[in-house]
């Protein structure tokens, strides 16, 4: 009933090849700790990344995220366009992602308790 989330993520080239697999973390951590605690991206390479990780530019500059609406302003239709964009190149990585989970590639059953 109750389940217990483990985090991992996955970084994909623009072939659709896996190129690396971060180690598993609890699933309350943020999308965004987990990226700083792995190797970083070379600063010349563009990373396409979901809204989890809002702060990468402070590390990566060429990082391409979704812009969000905040409680004053609202969103253009420039960047919901943006947006779109991003969601239809993005549409690959996650379909891998969905791949990943379908076969259990990552999937393990862990029965001993957490190092905390």
């Amino acid at each position: 009933k109750k389940g217990n989330t483990m985090k991992t993520e996955v970084r994909i080239n623009d072939k659709g090849r896996i190129v690396q697999v971060s180690k598993s973390y609890p699933g309350s951590v943020y999308d965004f700790k987990v990226f700083k605690h792995q190797i970083l991206p070379p600063q010349d390479s563009k990373v396409l990344v979901n809204s989890g990780y809002h702060g990468i530019y402070r590390d990566h500059k060429k990082s391409v995220y979704p812009y969000k609406n905040t409680k004053c302003q609202k969103i253009t239709s420039v960047v919901k366009d943006h947006n779109t964009l991003l969601a239809k190149t993005r549409i690959k990585v996650e379909n891998i992602i969905r791949n990943i989970k379908t076969f259990n590639i990552l999937a393990h059953k862990y029965r001993n308790q957490r190092k905390r």
